[in-house]
């Protein structure tokens, strides 16, 4: 890795604790008395307390703001490890639906999550952010009733919605795509087909220059022109976090710039039956550019 001064510590008795090593590299760097910038959000209360002690000089003081900014334009190395874990959850929901299509009407949820798990696993991913695939039929089986879901089974009928945030080497994804087992009906195809022009409406808004908050604007006037509901916000950036600024918000003024990755995220329905359209894209010098291969089409498995 590129960071070449690594110490091994340990929390053990007898062993060198993590605050001491830590404050022995400051004090080496002759940095004892000087302001130091952690993320507070993360770091731990016991760890600070330990740097207190051994550096009683020394201002701490929260880098969260800033490294936040820092962390909102990737490098072209950041952005190809987001294509690959794109790349790898993609082949995961292929499988997925494969696995679906071949059950006779027995597979559960929680054998679909765990199959998502294994496969995550073999592609050199630590454990799953998260992994939701909810089979709907608009009566018992709701989405995100994550009580009840792992339970339900897939059958011929059910709208699914699959949701699939994996980390590789460090950065993560938030993919949202939909399927039918069989034909889906003449209005869920009518309202999936206004969800996927919206998607492509404010996709195209996306540009350098552009705050965010002007893009969420105008993506409410294309959700008012297509008949869909307004709502909170319409996508967010991601890296090593699922979440992460700037947001395309009512309240954030952040411009976009080039080489942020920026997630367009919509979530639609009708009565109990949800659609979530969402995966993320780099911001090039012309506009969004998809990091997702997958067709945003609506899903129908025959």
């Amino acid at each position: 890795g590129w960071i070449k001064d690594v110490r091994p510590c340990c929390w053990h008795d007898g062993k060198r604790n993590p605050y001491d090593a830590l404050a022995d590299a400051i004090e080496e760097r002759k940095l004892s008395g000087s302001r130091i910038a952690l993320e507070f959000r993360h770091f731990p209360v016991l760890l600070m307390e330990g740097l207190r002690k051994r550096l009683p000089k020394a201002e701490f003081v929260d880098a969260e703001p800033v490294l936040w900014k820092m962390r909102s334009v990737k490098s072209p190395r950041e952005v190809e490890r987001q294509r690959q874990a794109y790349r790898i959850a993609e082949d995961i929901y292929t499988e997925v639906l494969a696995m679906i299509r071949r059950s006779d009407g027995n597979l559960t949820v929680a054998e679909v999550r765990a199959a998502e798990m294994a496969m995550a696993t073999r592609a050199g991913c630590p454990p799953l952010h998260f992994g939701y695939v909810f089979p709907q039929d608009g009566l018992q089986k709701k989405p995100w009733d994550k009580v009840k879901a792992s339970s339900f089974k897939f059958e011929r009928g059910d709208t699914i919605l699959l949701d699939l945030g994996l980390v590789w080497q460090g950065y993560t994804t938030d993919f949202g795509r939909n399927a039918v087992w069989g034909k889906a009906r003449a209005d869920l195809r009518e309202l999936y087909s206004r969800v996927k022009k919206c998607r492509e409406e404010i996709t195209a808004l996306i540009r350098p220059g552009v705050r965010c908050c002007d893009v969420y604007q105008k993506a409410m006037a294309i959700r008012r022109e297509l008949k869909l509901p307004t709502c909170p916000g319409v996508g967010h950036s991601l890296g090593i976090e699922c979440h992460e600024n700037p947001s395309l918000l009512p309240t954030d003024q952040t411009t976009i710039e080039e080489n942020m990755t920026l997630v367009v995220e919509l979530v639609d329905g009708i009565g109990n039956i949800a659609f979530l359209l969402e995966d993320a894209g780099l911001v090039t010098a012309d506009g969004w550019e998809s990091l997702v291969s997958m067709s945003t089409d609506l899903i129908e498995m025959e």
